[in-house]
């Protein structure tokens, strides 16, 4: 840095402070100033960005520091290296000022109050609305029974605010690990055809004194278990919001036929009648398990069967399962 004086202020709450003085008749948009790299000078109301030594000043009540520093310093590290963290509306960062937006509504309990802020929100003053400082996502109609962390989750699953909080919204936090999972198959049925590896790696714990299964993260329970059910597809179509399952797209489930020459092997036995389409299903990642027609693919373990010649393979993938990693990558 060019300044010494600039190295004090390499953080947000930091360069916030020096703020304390900033004259009452200019717009008040101290938050968003330091947010995005700047410090008071004390000078009228000039500011100084800490990383690129950028000085601005006769800011307007409608201005966006953000869009004025970037035009006047695109090449500020700072901005390069923070863009897609800063957050809409800094002066809620902290829980309390969250916590004081909500004190008008007297009809809203406590414990909502601090449920909402807790999760992220603040009230604008507007009818029921209440918005995510981060990622400024409004969270309309606000109903007292509902779940604050998994409303803003189902709102916007990409909010960094929840990413750095993700314990807050798991269910059963004790079973976030695949150790602590599969611990609880000690006594999983030995007749059931999914193990208990399969069913951990789907996020799924066991309930011994209830005999059910359950998610982790969303909390789903997942019942009575066929012998053709895969945990984590059956875990899907049961929870499609679920984010846990929503990653498990890099989840190669069968890696032994991950190259097409691995899977055409496995069709010695198809039916001769069908011939023509083995070339076509060995193509779009499915094996053959040498029962009647029934495949499998490899990469999310959707098993299909009853083919004809005119099947599209990739077709009735989709229409079972669209968001296998390997489909997506094909179509």
């Amino acid at each position: 840095m060019d300044s010494i004086e600039s190295q004090k202020y390499t953080t947000y709450e930091e360069r916030l402070c020096t703020f304390n003085e900033w004259p009452s008749d200019k717009p008040q948009i101290q938050a968003e100033l330091a947010e995005v790299g700047f410090w008071y000078t004390g000078e009228n109301d000039r500011t100084k960005c800490f990383c690129c030594q950028l000085e601005l000043e006769d800011w307007e009540p409608n201005d966006s520091p953000l869009q004025i520093h970037e035009y006047w310093s695109s090449k500020c590290n700072y901005l390069k290296n923070n863009k897609g963290i800063f957050t809409k509306f800094p002066k809620y960062k902290s829980l309390e000022s969250r916590s004081n937006t909500f004190d008008v509504l007297s009809e809203l309990k406590a414990n909502v109050k601090t449920q909402l802020a807790d999760a992220g929100f603040f009230y604008n003053g507007k009818d029921n609305e209440t918005l995510c400082f981060h990622c400024g996502i409004k969270l309309p109609n606000w109903e007292t029974e509902d779940k604050p962390w998994n409303k803003h989750l189902e709102r916007n699953s990409n909010c960094k605010y929840l990413t750095n909080n993700s314990e807050k919204f798991i269910q059963f936090p004790n079973y976030q690990s695949y150790e602590s999972r599969l611990s609880t198959f000690d006594t999983w049925p030995t007749s059931k055809s999914q193990t208990k590896e399969q069913l951990a790696e789907a996020g799924i714990f066991y309930n011994r004194n209830s005999n059910e299964t359950c998610c982790f993260y969303c909390g789903k329970d997942l019942k009575n278990w066929h012998p053709n059910d895969v945990p984590w597809l059956k875990h899907f179509d049961l929870n499609p919001k679920c984010e846990f399952v929503k990653n498990r797209q890099n989840l190669v489930v069968y890696p032994l036929y991950q190259n097409t020459e691995s899977r055409l092997n496995t069709f010695g036995t198809w039916p001769t009648s069908k011939s023509k389409i083995k070339e076509p299903l060995a193509e779009a990642g499915f094996f053959y398990t040498g029962k009647s027609d029934t495949t499998i693919c490899f990469h999310c373990g959707l098993e299909l069967q009853d083919w004809t010649m005119k099947c599209d393979p990739d077709v009735r993938h989709i229409s079972q399962f669209y968001m296998c990693k390997n489909l997506l990558q094909r179509i």
